[in-house]
């Protein structure tokens, strides 16, 4: 019989019960009912949506909620694309910084050359460069070519002998990294691809209230259900969402009379196949119903 509490992680591989308390590489968990989102709650803030609004994807959010996320996000966009040219201007001040040390220097090395009567020592010996990248490229181009490699060997012969960083010209360099332009539209994260958002897009939602039942709580909840064959909404239900009106009808009433008669069984106002939406919803936790089943998080792996 093999021992339980001694040496019973001292296989020669991993058990699952091991890998469990190590939280090695990426975990998986099993979403379960209590942590998918309800089909009118807003997915910025979770709670039941006031306002309903919905993208032309169908992601049901608050109108106060979706606002405040692209109002942040433009201010966001601004902030970095501002960076970006601050950035992209200390890049061309910092070449014509050196364009200007090059010239310089070229200018230096001219008037050495013309008042020695020794024979002085040419760029091209002072450093070590390849012949390939000199071959294509003008006299003038080569020259300050290599008055720049120069320059970049000195500054980097004196940072290593000198620490004063104080000194303007031996200050060290952050190096940040590279900042990209932002992209100029705000994005809606509900789904698993991001994709544009705009304000003018964005759908109002006219859910049809059935009652208002008491909770567990004691707080008043708001039922919906279909305008049309006056069946209870839930996670499990496939509802439909109208383009034009905002109406929300379920998937059978779609196929039994919305895509017969192209218009609202309420308002009658005419809605093609296009403008119907299909609300997305989370599920009930079923594998028939449920859209995010599993939740992931990546982790490092070490081999």
């Amino acid at each position: 019989m093999s021992r339980h509490s001694k040496n019973n992680t001292a296989l020669g591989f991993f058990t699952y019960a091991e890998r469990q308390k190590l939280n090695y590489g990426t975990q998986k968990l099993r979403v379960g009912r209590e942590s998918l989102r309800d089909f009118d709650a807003c997915f910025l803030c979770l709670q039941k949506a006031r306002s309903p609004m919905i993208c032309p994807k169908g992601h049901l959010m608050c109108k106060e909620c979706i606002y405040e996320s692209i109002l942040t996000q433009k201010k966001e966009i601004a902030r970095q694309n501002k960076l970006h040219e601050i950035q992209q201007d200390e890049i061309k001040n910092e070449k014509i910084r050196k364009d200007q040390m090059a010239q310089d220097l070229l200018i230096k090395q001219f008037e050495k050359t013309q008042n020695s009567y020794l024979e002085v020592k040419p760029l091209k010996a002072q450093v070590n460069i390849n012949e390939n990248e000199l071959k294509d490229i003008s006299a003038s181009e080569r020259e300050k070519k290599i008055a720049l490699e120069i320059i970049e060997k000195q500054n980097n012969k004196s940072n290593n002998n000198m620490n004063c960083f104080w000194i303007p010209d031996l200050t060290p360099e952050n190096n940040p990294e590279q900042i990209k332009k932002a992209d100029l539209h705000p994005q809606c994260y509900a789904g698993e691809k991001p994709h544009k958002i705009n304000i003018k897009k964005l759908i109002p939602v006219n859910f049809s209230i059935a009652k208002e039942a008491l909770t567990s709580t004691g707080k008043k909840e708001v039922i919906y259900n279909c305008p049309c064959c006056v069946k209870t909404f839930t996670n499990g239900t496939r509802l439909i969402v109208l383009k034009n009106c905002g109406h929300v009808f379920c998937n059978d009433c779609k196929k039994k009379f919305l895509l017969k008669s192209q218009k609202c069984m309420l308002c009658e106002k005419k809605n093609k196949e296009k403008d119907m939406i299909e609300l997305e919803r989370e599920g009930t936790g079923f594998s028939s119903t449920t859209r995010v089943a599993e939740a992931k998080r990546a982790g490092i792996a070490f081999q």
